[in-house]
């Protein structure tokens, strides 16, 4: 997503994660893991530095994402 990284600067980028973030937060019911899931997988297609924000702030391991050991 040339958006995230070539148009937005700091402060664009941190609004849109916080948004995303509060939004994401909201969701519930049984698929909720699910839907997260999926979506943030979708942001990491879109751009990897988006992705692993949402993730962050998620509280998901981003590590275990990228395939990465500790």
């Amino acid at each position: 997503m040339v958006v995230y990284t070539k148009a937005m600067n700091d402060t664009d980028r941190h609004n849109l994660v916080s948004n995303i973030e509060a939004s994401m937060h909201g969701i519930t019911g049984d698929k909720r893991e699910m839907i997260i899931n999926r979506q943030v997988s979708h942001f990491f297609s879109a751009d990897v530095n988006l992705g692993i924000a949402v993730a962050k702030g998620l509280g998901m391991n981003t590590d275990k994402m990228m395939g990465e050991s500790n």
